[in-house]
């Protein structure tokens, strides 16, 4: 297939395939068509941290975990994920369950999963109470791309850490 020709019918060819997002998004489909999504957002992201805090606890043992049953190609978490708190943060700021004709969607889930990363990273972290906040900033940059501070105002803040110090990460996902 040549360049142009994949370029036109990007949209047709899967190219993004992670089974837990795709579990979590299927999840979450129900919720958009009956417009529930406000309602029942929050509480489906909380299932879902759920499952993976169980997951996280059955690490070693022989039994399958819930959650490793309805996405058998799942690995291990490392940190634990605090889901729902990740997407009222990410729905403040880019208002999903306001939305009427777009579902969530492949990188929508993908950020909300970062989010709940920095999350949990940041609440082991010791002298968090004194870092910036910078979780609202959740945007996504082209591959190769240098993340300047004429693109994003989080740019100072994570510098002013850096140079006092501070242990700073950010997790990214390979398409």
């Amino acid at each position: 297939m040549s360049f142009s020709s994949r370029r036109r019918n990007y949209l047709l060819t899967p190219h993004r395939r992670d089974g837990l997002i795709e579990w979590m998004k299927s999840m979450l489909q129900h919720s958009f068509v009956l417009d529930a999504l406000e309602t029942t957002g929050a509480d489906t992201f909380t299932h879902f941290e759920a499952l993976v805090e169980e997951h996280r606890q059955m690490d070693g043992s022989p039994q399958p975990s819930r959650l490793q049953q309805l996405v058998p190609q799942i690995g291990m978490f490392h940190t634990s994920l605090f889901l729902r708190a990740a997407f009222t943060i990410y729905n403040e700021k880019h208002c999903l369950t306001k939305r009427k004709h777009i579902q969530i969607s492949f990188n929508e889930i993908r950020h909300i999963l970062n989010l709940a990363q920095i999350l949990a990273m940041r609440k082991n972290l010791p002298g968090q109470e004194n870092a910036t906040d910078l979780l609202a900033s959740t945007r996504g940059f082209e591959e190769g791309a240098n993340v300047s501070s004429e693109d994003d105002d989080s740019v100072g803040p994570l510098g002013g850490l850096i140079d006092d110090g501070e242990d700073t990460g950010g997790p990214t996902l390979s398409s």
